[in-house]
């Protein structure tokens, strides 16, 4: 289907899962669009109530058969991540052609492998609701790390750094209390990892090698080494992730080479400050709206003109990030 302008436009987004995200991220993003929106849950109450207060452009269904996906719809899974690979499937299996699956897309190797299988019978787009890799500084960094690693030597360790504190506007955050939260932090892992990948150009699936992991109610240290199969060229990364829920961390991932080092802010504003025998330089990073719902709408937007694969990249991409959150999750 296409618009006037003649670029791709979706009939309608279909977004299961009716909880905060959807009514702070998916709904203003399709409202952007003024594309028309329909919304369901397990708790068909929460559904009709959000479809009634969002304005006439969104619907309440009860369920992915009713509503029925076209080939240029749009299905956006934002329930729990534990539920991504089976939501998707099912999409698929009524007629979706075009997904968007929040972050992290699978919570297991074994439902990543299951998902996969079905949408390489059926071609289809999949885009990944990682919003961190469109900001300046996570752009910036993946443009420059090349020039980097020539001028720095090898990539030897990478620092990732996450705060959340419990000054979170969301629901969680005042319903729960901050050591409600504490569980909630691995969960954050993929945003950071996701960006760490995207930037060094990491592929496939990371040899793991654990050395040290204490995770506290509310504090997480880890300290892994990475064996990785050719990419970045490096045969031995060691990665420490760094996390707190009491505490205003830096969001930043910090890249250690043989010859200097480099801190790439994770915000959507941050810098990248490159550290070298030549001293500190800071780099101005490339621009981005930074409004939550015209990156939402961008989101769905790419989602629409996304060319139908039977090898959805966005989710190979995955298989990385997904080993080492797997290996944190299960120390042996």
């Amino acid at each position: 289907m296409t618009s006037s302008s003649g670029k791709a436009a979706a009939r309608r987004v279909i977004v299961v899962g009716a909880g905060e995200v959807a009514e702070s991220c998916w709904l203003p993003g399709a409202a952007l669009l003024r594309w028309p929106v329909q919304v369901l849950d397990i708790d068909r109450d929460r559904a009709a109530s959000l479809a009634t207060g969002a304005g006439r452009l969104v619907q309440s269904v009860e369920s992915l058969a009713e509503a029925a996906p076209a080939d240029d719809d749009i299905v956006v899974v934002a329930t729990p991540p534990e539920t991504h690979g089976a939501v998707a499937r099912e999409a698929v299996a009524v007629g979706a052609r075009r997904l968007v699956i929040e972050k992290p897309p699978f919570a297991s190797s074994v439902d990543m492998d299951e998902t996969l299988a079905v949408l390489r019978r059926q071609p289809t787009a999949v885009e990944v609701a990682f919003i961190r890799r469109a900001w300046g500084p996570i752009a910036t960094a993946a443009r420059l790390y090349p020039s980097w690693r020539e001028s720095f030597g090898a990539l030897v360790r990478v620092r990732v750094t996450e705060g959340r504190p419990y000054g979170w506007r969301s629901r969680a955050s005042s319903e729960r209390g901050i050591a409600g939260l504490s569980s909630m932090f691995l969960a954050e892992l993929p945003h950071p990892l996701d960006a760490l990948f995207r930037i060094a150009g990491w592929t496939g699936t990371p040899t793991v090698a654990l050395r040290e992991v204490r995770i506290e109610p509310l504090d997480v240290d880890v300290e892994l080494s990475l064996e990785l199969d050719g990419g970045a060229g490096a045969s031995g990364v060691g990665l420490r992730i760094l996390g707190s829920r009491t505490v205003q961390l830096p969001n930043a991932l910090d890249f250690g080479f043989e010859r200097g080092s480099v801190t790439v802010e994770m915000e959507p504003n941050g810098g990248i400050v490159v550290r070298s025998g030549s001293g500190r330089t800071l780099v101005s990073c490339d621009g981005m709206s930074t409004g939550v719902e015209s990156m939402f709408a961008a989101l769905l937007s790419t989602a629409a003109s996304k060319p139908l694969t039977a090898a959805p990249d966005e989710l190979e991409a995955w298989r990385g990030p997904l080993a080492v959150i797997e290996a944190v999750e299960n120390p042996t």
